[in-house]
């Protein structure tokens, strides 16, 4: 079974938030306490089976599930119209 991209998602130790796009990921991090975003906020997707995984592997699993239809180096959620 293919997976594919189900949200964006930004990740901060063990937690993770989603949302249709890393904006709105970072909204729910920030309304559930959390201080401003730093750069151990690390972003990234979660996949079809639950998985957060970053950019760069999001990009080639969304290309494969035809999410997208030209390979990228590094998916933004922009690029998924989520």
């Amino acid at each position: 079974m293919t997976e594919w991209i189900t949200w964006a998602a930004c990740k901060r130790r063990v937690t993770i938030w989603f949302g249709a796009t890393h904006a709105q990921a970072i909204q729910h991090m920030l309304h559930d306490g959390e201080r401003k975003p730093v750069l151990s906020t690390e972003l990234g997707f979660l996949t079809s089976s639950g998985r957060f995984v970053n950019r760069a592997e999001a990009a080639a699993i969304a290309f494969k599930a035809g999410q997208i239809i030209e390979p990228k180096a590094l998916l933004c959620s922009a690029d998924l119209g989520l």
